[in-house]
């Protein structure tokens, strides 16, 4: 089999070994609702995650503010290959 077609063990330089890196995000929907808050995640650029829980919990508005779809009313969100979004406090809508 050729090794160029596994993916790499080690974490690509500069990510720490981070794919993704939530951290103490707050969203906020126009309506005043707080869908999630101060949720603080990170997973290994090589780590496979499954994400559950009950209905209501935050799980699609967590992949949303990951994805960009969402902004965030407060904290961080960074991927591997950069794309970070803010870490203001100030209470923008989504």
């Amino acid at each position: 089999m050729n090794d160029q077609a596994h993916l790499p063990l080690e974490p690509a330089p500069g990510t720490l070994g981070a794919g993704i890196s939530v951290k103490d995000v707050t969203v906020t929907y126009r309506n005043g609702f707080t869908a999630l808050r101060d949720a603080t995640l990170t997973v290994g650029s090589n780590e496979l995650v499954g994400l559950i829980g009950p209905n209501g919990a935050g799980k699609t508005t967590l992949l949303g503010s990951v994805a960009g779809l969402l902004r965030p009313a407060a904290g961080r969100v960074e991927l591997a290959g950069g794309g970070a979004q803010r870490e203001e406090d100030e209470h923008d809508e989504a």
